[in-house]
Order: structure tokens, then sequence, then C-alpha cells
């Protein structure tokens, strides 16, 4: 019952705590680095977060809890900070964390439309597969087989 509770109150307070992060955190990075040096950034970033989902995938499959599915994502943002300092990135952790949330949430994005256009092309394959099975029997009903000489 505890664990509800405080799962619920987690869950509600998350959203405003990113969005306070994000209000506090995106313009104190964008004043202290250039354009290109942001872009670079966020490379890293996506790079780093893509890398952890797919080295991750299997354990999170296989995680069913909610404590299973949190230590998982505690192991892809520690994958992902290691790898942002191995490649010389000194900001702030809260900084940080803002940046992978917002990376994986443009990835999240990706795969929806990924998934959502992969099931149109699928199916317009399928029924241009049908046409052309279609087609193709009603050309074999006009085909006359000869026997070749020596058969």
């Amino acid at each position: 019952m505890w664990v509800d509770i405080i799962v619920a109150l987690a869950v509600a307070t998350i959203p405003a705590l990113g969005a306070w992060i994000t209000s506090q955190v995106i313009p104190w990075i964008k004043a202290r680095t250039t354009a290109e040096q942001r872009k670079n950034l966020m490379a890293l970033v996506r790079t780093a977060v893509a890398g952890a989902e797919q080295i991750f995938k299997q354990e999170a499959q296989a995680a069913e809890s909610v404590a299973a599915k949190k230590d998982v994502n505690r192991k892809k943002k520690q994958f992902v900070r290691e790898r942002l300092q191995a490649e010389g990135v000194t900001l702030p952790p809260d900084e940080i964390g803002t940046m992978i949330e917002a990376a994986v949430l443009e990835l999240r994005i990706k795969r929806e439309w990924r998934t959502d256009d992969a099931i149109e092309a699928m199916e317009d394959a399928t029924d241009a597969m049908n046409d052309l099975t279609a087609e193709l029997g009603s050309m074999r009903a006009d085909v006359v087989i000869e026997e070749y000489p020596g058969s």
C-alpha cells in the first residue's frame, strides 16, 4: 500500500520536476555553449542513448517488476554518463540527465514513427504481392504449355 502511494507520488512529481529542470538547465547550457557545441553534445548524447538501449535491450525486455525496470534504466543512464565522460563532457549530472531524457524521448518518438511507417509499408507490400499473385494466376491460365522435343 505504501509502495503504491510512493510510486503514485513519484509518477506525479517527475514530470513537474523534469519541466522545472528543463526550464532552468536548458537556458544555462545555451548561455555557456555555442550552437555548434550544443549540436555536437546532443549528437554524443543521442549516440550514447541509442547504444545503451541496444546493449541493455534483452535485460530491459526481461525486466518485469517496477524495481527491475528502474534498475535497468539506472544502468542505461550510468552507461550514457560514462560514455560522455570518456568523450570529455564535464557538465553537472542534472544537466546531463535532462539531455539524456530528451534523447530518450526523441528515440521513442522515432521508434513509434518507424513502427507506424513499417506497418503501413508491410500492408502496402502485402497488397502489392496479392495483386501480383492474382495477375500471375490469370497469366498462367492464358499460357499454353508446350512440350519440348526430346522430353
